[in-house]
Protein backbone atom coordinates (compact mmCIF):
# COMPACT_ATOMS: atom_id res chain seq x y z
CA UNK A 1 0.00 0.00 0.00
CA UNK A 2 0.98 3.63 -0.46
CA UNK A 3 -0.02 6.93 0.72
CA UNK A 4 -1.41 8.78 -2.42
CA UNK A 5 -2.43 12.35 -1.16
CA UNK A 6 -3.34 13.97 2.22
CA UNK A 7 -5.34 16.54 3.89
CA UNK A 8 -5.18 18.07 7.29
CA UNK A 9 -6.89 20.61 9.68
CA UNK A 10 -5.06 21.35 13.04
CA UNK A 11 -3.98 23.97 15.36
CA UNK A 12 -1.29 25.39 13.15
CA UNK A 13 -2.94 24.66 10.10
CA UNK A 14 -6.30 24.68 7.87
CA UNK A 15 -4.63 22.10 5.17
CA UNK A 16 -1.83 19.27 5.35
CA UNK A 17 1.12 21.67 3.41
CA UNK A 18 0.63 24.57 5.67
CA UNK A 19 0.39 22.78 9.12
CA UNK A 20 3.25 20.74 7.87
CA UNK A 21 5.42 24.02 7.45
CA UNK A 22 4.09 25.31 10.34
CA UNK A 23 5.30 22.53 12.78
CA UNK A 24 8.66 22.32 10.69
CA UNK A 25 9.21 25.76 11.23
CA UNK A 26 8.79 25.09 15.56
CA UNK A 27 5.26 26.87 15.47
CA UNK A 28 3.17 26.26 18.58
CA UNK A 29 -0.21 26.95 18.92
CA UNK A 30 -1.09 27.31 22.82
CA UNK A 31 -3.52 29.33 24.10
CA UNK A 32 -5.79 29.70 27.68
CA UNK A 33 -8.98 27.71 26.53
CA UNK A 34 -12.61 29.43 28.45
CA UNK A 35 -12.27 26.69 31.20
CA UNK A 36 -10.35 26.72 34.48
CA UNK A 37 -8.63 24.38 36.55
CA UNK A 38 -9.04 23.80 40.50
CA UNK A 39 -6.85 26.63 41.54
CA UNK A 40 -9.06 28.83 38.86
CA UNK A 41 -6.21 29.07 36.47
CA UNK A 42 -6.62 28.92 33.24
CA UNK A 43 -5.88 25.65 31.18
CA UNK A 44 -3.66 25.38 28.21
CA UNK A 45 -4.45 23.94 25.48
CA UNK A 46 -4.71 23.89 21.26
CA UNK A 47 -7.60 24.98 18.79
CA UNK A 48 -8.31 24.37 15.49
CA UNK A 49 -9.29 27.96 14.33
CA UNK A 50 -12.05 28.79 12.24
CA UNK A 51 -14.80 26.38 13.62
CA UNK A 52 -16.28 28.31 16.93
CA UNK A 53 -16.38 26.47 20.24
CA UNK A 54 -19.74 25.27 21.41
CA UNK A 55 -20.43 22.60 23.39
CA UNK A 56 -24.22 22.82 22.45
CA UNK A 57 -22.66 21.64 18.84
CA UNK A 58 -19.42 19.49 19.52
CA UNK A 59 -20.24 16.64 17.08
CA UNK A 60 -21.32 19.25 14.76
CA UNK A 61 -17.99 20.56 15.07
CA UNK A 62 -15.87 18.01 14.61
CA UNK A 63 -17.85 16.87 11.69
CA UNK A 64 -17.22 19.88 10.29
CA UNK A 65 -13.58 19.51 10.70
CA UNK A 66 -13.17 15.81 9.43
CA UNK A 67 -15.07 17.15 6.31
CA UNK A 68 -12.94 19.68 5.48
CA UNK A 69 -9.57 17.70 5.62
CA UNK A 70 -11.43 14.82 3.16
CA UNK A 71 -12.24 17.27 0.77
CA UNK A 72 -8.67 18.29 0.87
CA UNK A 73 -7.55 14.73 0.53
CA UNK A 74 -10.01 14.06 -2.32
CA UNK A 75 -9.36 17.12 -3.80
CA UNK A 76 -5.87 15.84 -5.01
CA UNK A 77 -7.19 12.90 -6.77
CA UNK A 78 -10.22 13.73 -7.99
CA UNK A 79 -10.26 11.01 -10.59
CA UNK A 80 -11.50 8.97 -7.53
CA UNK A 81 -14.91 7.65 -7.72
CA UNK A 82 -16.02 8.29 -4.10
CA UNK A 83 -18.81 5.33 -4.25
CA UNK A 84 -16.66 2.68 -4.99
CA UNK A 85 -14.15 4.38 -2.21
CA UNK A 86 -14.23 2.66 1.88
CA UNK A 87 -14.58 5.47 4.23
CA UNK A 88 -12.59 4.13 7.53
CA UNK A 89 -12.35 6.78 10.17
CA UNK A 90 -11.07 6.54 13.64
CA UNK A 91 -12.54 7.80 16.36
CA UNK A 92 -11.61 7.98 20.01
CA UNK A 93 -12.96 5.13 22.52
CA UNK A 94 -16.67 5.15 23.25
CA UNK A 95 -16.26 4.89 26.33
CA UNK A 96 -13.74 7.78 26.86
CA UNK A 97 -15.35 10.15 29.18
CA UNK A 98 -16.55 13.67 26.93
CA UNK A 99 -16.45 11.88 24.02
CA UNK A 100 -19.60 11.70 22.40
CA UNK A 101 -19.79 7.84 22.34
CA UNK A 102 -22.72 8.37 19.46
CA UNK A 103 -20.97 9.60 16.73
CA UNK A 104 -19.41 5.79 16.14
CA UNK A 105 -23.34 5.15 15.03
CA UNK A 106 -23.73 8.31 12.76
CA UNK A 107 -20.62 10.10 11.58
CA UNK A 108 -20.33 8.28 8.24
CA UNK A 109 -23.99 9.25 7.25
CA UNK A 110 -23.53 12.96 9.05
CA UNK A 111 -20.21 13.24 6.98
CA UNK A 112 -22.06 12.04 3.51
CA UNK A 113 -25.03 14.55 3.83
CA UNK A 114 -22.55 17.13 4.74
CA UNK A 115 -20.72 16.52 1.61
CA UNK A 116 -23.21 15.68 -0.70
CA UNK A 117 -21.74 12.19 -1.83
CA UNK A 118 -21.91 8.83 -1.09
CA UNK A 119 -19.28 5.99 0.12
CA UNK A 120 -18.84 2.40 -0.38
CA UNK A 121 -21.81 1.26 1.17
CA UNK A 122 -20.36 -1.78 1.89
CA UNK A 123 -16.40 -1.26 2.98
CA UNK A 124 -17.08 2.05 4.98
CA UNK A 125 -16.73 1.68 8.68
CA UNK A 126 -15.42 3.27 12.07
CA UNK A 127 -13.08 2.41 14.04
CA UNK A 128 -13.09 3.54 17.36
CA UNK A 129 -9.76 2.62 19.14
CA UNK A 130 -8.30 5.76 20.17
CA UNK A 131 -4.75 6.62 19.51
CA UNK A 132 -4.50 3.63 17.54
CA UNK A 133 -7.23 3.94 15.18
CA UNK A 134 -5.61 5.30 12.12
CA UNK A 135 -2.72 1.77 12.30
CA UNK A 136 -5.75 -0.19 12.77
CA UNK A 137 -8.02 1.20 10.34
CA UNK A 138 -4.57 0.70 7.72
CA UNK A 139 -5.16 -2.57 8.05
CA UNK A 140 -8.67 -2.86 7.53
CA UNK A 141 -7.36 -1.00 4.23
CA UNK A 142 -5.33 -3.67 3.56
CA UNK A 143 -7.88 -6.37 3.67
CA UNK A 144 -10.56 -3.72 2.03
CA UNK A 145 -7.40 -3.55 -1.31
CA UNK A 146 -7.88 -7.54 -1.83
CA UNK A 147 -10.91 -6.54 -3.52
CA UNK A 148 -11.02 -6.06 -7.07
CA UNK A 149 -14.02 -3.34 -7.21
CA UNK A 150 -11.55 -1.12 -4.96
CA UNK A 151 -8.73 0.65 -5.64
CA UNK A 152 -8.50 2.52 -3.02
CA UNK A 153 -8.84 3.53 1.03
CA UNK A 154 -9.93 6.51 2.33
CA UNK A 155 -8.65 6.53 6.18
CA UNK A 156 -9.74 9.12 8.38
CA UNK A 157 -10.20 10.69 11.76
CA UNK A 158 -11.19 13.39 14.10
CA UNK A 159 -10.71 14.03 18.05
CA UNK A 160 -11.33 16.85 20.56
CA UNK A 161 -10.07 17.08 23.94
CA UNK A 162 -11.30 20.56 23.72
CA UNK A 163 -14.59 19.84 26.44
CA UNK A 164 -15.33 20.59 30.07
CA UNK A 165 -16.16 16.39 30.59
CA UNK A 166 -13.03 15.57 28.98
CA UNK A 167 -10.63 18.09 30.58
CA UNK A 168 -12.20 16.68 34.05
CA UNK A 169 -11.20 13.56 33.44
CA UNK A 170 -7.59 13.69 31.89
CA UNK A 171 -7.50 16.06 35.27
CA UNK A 172 -8.99 13.26 37.64
CA UNK A 173 -6.38 10.89 36.63
CA UNK A 174 -3.69 13.85 37.16
CA UNK A 175 -2.95 14.05 33.68
CA UNK A 176 -3.53 17.55 32.56
CA UNK A 177 -0.41 19.78 32.51
CA UNK A 178 -1.05 22.62 34.62
CA UNK A 179 0.79 25.13 36.97
CA UNK A 180 0.65 21.93 39.25
CA UNK A 181 1.35 19.34 37.29
CA UNK A 182 3.98 19.41 34.77
CA UNK A 183 3.60 16.08 33.64
CA UNK A 184 0.32 16.14 31.92
CA UNK A 185 -0.97 16.55 28.81
CA UNK A 186 -2.06 19.30 26.49
CA UNK A 187 -5.52 19.26 25.21
CA UNK A 188 -5.64 19.26 21.43
CA UNK A 189 -7.90 18.95 18.71
CA UNK A 190 -7.42 17.70 14.97
CA UNK A 191 -9.10 15.81 11.53
CA UNK A 192 -6.89 14.49 8.96
CA UNK A 193 -6.92 11.97 6.28
CA UNK A 194 -4.73 10.01 3.98
CA UNK A 195 -5.56 8.34 0.51
CA UNK A 196 -4.17 4.53 0.55
CA UNK A 197 -3.71 3.11 -2.71
CA UNK A 198 -1.93 -0.09 -4.03
CA UNK A 199 1.88 -0.48 -4.39
CA UNK A 200 1.31 -1.12 -8.34
CA UNK A 201 -0.28 1.82 -8.65
CA UNK A 202 2.43 4.25 -7.32
CA UNK A 203 4.07 5.33 -10.91
CA UNK A 204 5.12 8.71 -9.48
CA UNK A 205 7.58 9.84 -6.68
CA UNK A 206 4.60 11.33 -4.56
CA UNK A 207 4.06 7.85 -3.18
CA UNK A 208 5.25 6.85 0.26
CA UNK A 209 4.72 3.30 1.00
CA UNK A 210 3.49 1.48 4.32
CA UNK A 211 5.47 -1.71 4.61
CA UNK A 212 4.52 -3.28 7.87
CA UNK A 213 2.23 -3.15 10.68
CA UNK A 214 2.47 -4.15 14.50
CA UNK A 215 -0.73 -4.74 16.92
CA UNK A 216 -0.50 -5.56 20.44
CA UNK A 217 -1.69 -4.82 23.48
CA UNK A 218 -0.22 -3.50 26.66
CA UNK A 219 -1.01 -4.50 30.20
CA UNK A 220 0.20 -1.48 32.23
CA UNK A 221 -1.55 1.08 30.21
CA UNK A 222 -1.28 4.63 31.31
CA UNK A 223 -4.35 4.44 34.01
CA UNK A 224 -2.79 0.98 35.42
CA UNK A 225 -0.73 1.09 38.28
CA UNK A 226 0.67 -1.92 36.90
CA UNK A 227 4.62 -1.32 36.35
CA UNK A 228 5.57 -0.66 33.10
CA UNK A 229 7.93 -2.88 30.71
CA UNK A 230 7.03 -1.64 27.50
CA UNK A 231 5.96 -5.10 26.11
CA UNK A 232 3.35 -4.13 23.92
CA UNK A 233 4.72 -1.65 22.10
CA UNK A 234 7.75 -3.62 21.76
CA UNK A 235 5.93 -6.74 20.16
CA UNK A 236 4.06 -4.18 17.72
CA UNK A 237 7.03 -2.87 16.48
CA UNK A 238 8.91 -6.98 16.16
CA UNK A 239 5.98 -7.94 14.24
CA UNK A 240 5.99 -4.56 11.97
CA UNK A 241 9.53 -4.58 11.07
CA UNK A 242 8.97 -8.39 10.12
CA UNK A 243 6.59 -7.29 7.76
CA UNK A 244 8.66 -4.80 6.77
CA UNK A 245 11.85 -7.18 6.00
CA UNK A 246 13.95 -4.62 7.96
CA UNK A 247 15.96 -4.37 11.63
CA UNK A 248 15.22 -1.09 13.50
CA UNK A 249 18.86 -0.23 12.98
CA UNK A 250 17.30 0.27 9.49
CA UNK A 251 15.60 3.15 10.82
CA UNK A 252 16.10 6.46 9.84
CA UNK A 253 13.30 8.69 11.67
CA UNK A 254 10.63 8.04 14.23
CA UNK A 255 7.37 9.65 14.59
CA UNK A 256 5.70 9.33 17.83
CA UNK A 257 2.44 10.20 19.82
CA UNK A 258 4.25 10.70 22.59
CA UNK A 259 1.71 13.56 24.58
CA UNK A 260 4.47 15.46 26.60
CA UNK A 261 3.68 12.84 29.74
CA UNK A 262 6.65 10.43 31.45
CA UNK A 263 4.90 7.72 30.73
CA UNK A 264 5.45 8.09 26.83
CA UNK A 265 8.65 9.03 27.20
CA UNK A 266 9.59 5.69 29.51
CA UNK A 267 7.68 3.46 27.35
CA UNK A 268 9.93 4.63 24.10
CA UNK A 269 12.85 4.00 26.12
CA UNK A 270 12.36 0.81 27.18
CA UNK A 271 11.17 -0.51 23.83
CA UNK A 272 14.19 0.95 22.04
CA UNK A 273 16.35 -0.90 24.49
CA UNK A 274 14.24 -4.36 23.33
CA UNK A 275 14.28 -4.09 20.07
CA UNK A 276 17.25 -2.69 18.80
CA UNK A 277 20.28 -4.88 18.15
CA UNK A 278 22.71 -3.28 16.36
CA UNK A 279 24.69 -0.32 17.69
CA UNK A 280 24.32 3.20 16.17
CA UNK A 281 26.70 5.71 16.08
CA UNK A 282 23.87 8.43 16.13
CA UNK A 283 20.76 8.36 17.56
CA UNK A 284 17.27 7.93 15.35
CA UNK A 285 15.74 11.69 15.15
CA UNK A 286 12.06 11.65 16.75
CA UNK A 287 9.37 13.40 16.28
CA UNK A 288 6.27 14.66 18.04
CA UNK A 289 3.33 16.59 17.11
CA UNK A 290 1.99 17.12 20.50
CA UNK A 291 5.14 19.57 21.01
CA UNK A 292 3.13 21.67 18.70
CA UNK A 293 -0.12 20.87 18.69
CA UNK A 294 -1.40 19.43 21.91
CA UNK A 295 -2.24 15.59 22.13
CA UNK A 296 -5.08 14.98 19.42
CA UNK A 297 -6.15 11.58 20.37
CA UNK A 298 -7.73 9.35 17.93
CA UNK A 299 -6.09 11.32 15.07
CA UNK A 300 -2.73 11.10 16.15
CA UNK A 301 -1.71 8.13 13.70
CA UNK A 302 -3.39 9.96 10.51
CA UNK A 303 -1.51 13.17 11.64
CA UNK A 304 2.03 11.19 11.66
CA UNK A 305 1.16 9.87 8.22
CA UNK A 306 0.52 13.02 6.81
CA UNK A 307 4.32 14.93 8.36
CA UNK A 308 5.79 11.94 7.18
CA UNK A 309 4.08 12.30 3.83
CA UNK A 310 5.23 15.41 3.50
CA UNK A 311 8.84 15.60 4.90
CA UNK A 312 10.13 12.44 2.70
CA UNK A 313 8.65 13.31 -0.12
CA UNK A 314 10.53 17.18 0.26
CA UNK A 315 13.55 15.76 1.20
CA UNK A 316 13.56 17.31 4.88
CA UNK A 317 14.26 14.17 6.03
CA UNK A 318 17.54 11.73 5.55
CA UNK A 319 16.66 8.59 4.68
CA UNK A 320 14.24 6.73 3.29
CA UNK A 321 12.00 4.75 6.35
CA UNK A 322 10.39 6.39 8.97
CA UNK A 323 8.70 3.97 11.91
CA UNK A 324 5.71 5.37 13.51
CA UNK A 325 4.22 4.78 17.09
CA UNK A 326 0.63 5.05 18.71
CA UNK A 327 -0.31 3.75 22.26
CA UNK A 328 -4.08 4.15 22.96
CA UNK A 329 -4.99 5.11 26.42
CA UNK A 330 -6.28 1.52 27.40
CA UNK A 331 -3.32 -0.58 26.24
CA UNK A 332 -3.77 -1.35 22.32
CA UNK A 333 -0.34 -0.55 20.49
CA UNK A 334 0.12 -0.10 17.10
CA UNK A 335 3.19 0.76 14.94
CA UNK A 336 3.38 1.12 11.00
CA UNK A 337 6.82 0.98 8.95
CA UNK A 338 6.92 3.96 6.23
CA UNK A 339 9.32 3.68 3.20
CA UNK A 340 9.97 5.58 -0.43
CA UNK A 341 11.52 3.40 -2.71
CA UNK A 342 12.17 6.52 -5.34
CA UNK A 343 13.95 9.40 -4.99
CA UNK A 344 12.54 12.07 -2.78
CA UNK A 345 11.88 15.53 -4.48
CA UNK A 346 14.25 17.92 -2.85
CA UNK A 347 13.29 21.77 -1.68
CA UNK A 348 10.44 23.17 -1.20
Amino acid sequence: MHIVSTGMVCPVGLNAESACAAMRAGISAFEELPYCDNDGEPIMGAVVPGFPLDSRNFEKRLIEMLATAVTECLAKVPEIATDKLPLLVGLAETDRPGFPSQLASNIINELQDMLGFRFHPEFSRVIPSGHTSSFEALAVARECLKNDEVSACLVCGVDSYIRARSLLWLDQYWRLKTEENSDGVIPGEAAAAVMIGMNDQAKKPSSLHIAGLGFAYEEAGILSEKPLFGHGLSQSIRIALSEAGIEFHDIDFRLSDITGESYGFREQMLSLSRVMRVRREETIPIWHNAEFIGDNGAVAGVCQLVVAFESFLKGEVLGNRSICYTSAIFGRRAVAILEIKVAPIFGF
